[in-house]
């Protein structure tokens, strides 16, 4: 769908004519603002469930459509530093950052190697919080101290970055992030309206029309909104 189209499609939901000024009239800038602000709730809603069906990301096949565009995956590593523990225990600590475009997390896995070897074993992480964090780098049983061929680095978020520690005796090679993308702004004024619109799959478009709609209905206390509200949820 192009941004035209949506547009279009919004007056149609609207039922707005020309020939009349019965029904109220937005400027493209307002058009763009409540769906730019629908597309983040129906992402939003889609990815929690918090939706009529109740259906969280990829708890059924409709919710993980609905998103399968906006799901990346996105193998990152930067800034590796070596920390002291005291006593000859030494840990390092690799501060990373987050994609441009980072929106909603979904996964992610680390790639380790042991000190001296060429093999790299695919694990997960241990999620930390800042106050368990020290207790944990401390404890000689962590499971982020490589033992009998295994390992689990921590994971803590911090200062708006990812953070993740492994003792001496590894490293990780790769770090792969799983996450939802924000989306690109619409803008009518921006570029050519007529460009095909690929940030969210072609069928979630109807949804996110009626229900910018409905959104606006409200907002201006439109005496349609109760019952558009009603026929827009049947479309979810």
């Amino acid at each position: 769908m192009t941004l035209a189209e949506i547009h279009r499609n919004w007056n149609i939901e609207l039922d707005k004519s020309n020939l009349t000024t019965s029904n109220p009239s937005f400027l493209p800038e307002e058009i763009d603002y409540f769906v730019n602000t629908e597309i983040l709730r129906f992402i939003k809603t889609r990815y929690s469930g918090l939706n009529i069906h109740k259906d969280g990301f990829q708890q059924s096949q409709k919710r993980s459509d609905d998103l399968r565009t906006v799901v990346k995956s996105v193998d990152i590593l930067q800034n590796v530093f070596l920390v002291s523990l005291g006593d000859d225990n030494k840990t390092t600590k690799y501060i990373i950052s987050y994609p441009a475009d980072y929106f909603i997390g979904l996964g992610e896995t680390v790639y380790i190697s042991a000190v001296g070897s060429t093999e790299i074993k695919r694990t997960d992480v241990l999620e930390c919080t800042i106050e368990n964090l020290d207790s944990r780098l401390s404890n000689s049983l962590s499971p982020y101290r490589y033992h009998n061929g295994s390992a689990t680095p921590l994971r803590v978020y911090s200062d708006g970055k990812i953070i993740l520690y492994t003792d001496e005796n590894y490293s990780i090679k790769k770090y792969t992030i799983i996450y939802i993308a924000a989306p690109t702004k619409l803008d009518w004024y921006a570029g050519n309206i007529n460009v095909q619109l690929t940030m969210m799959p072609e069928h979630t478009w109807d949804e996110i029309i009626v229900n910018a709609v409905k959104s606006a209905l409200l907002n201006i206390s439109d005496d349609r909104y109760q019952a558009y509200s009603q026929e827009a949820q049947t479309i979810e």
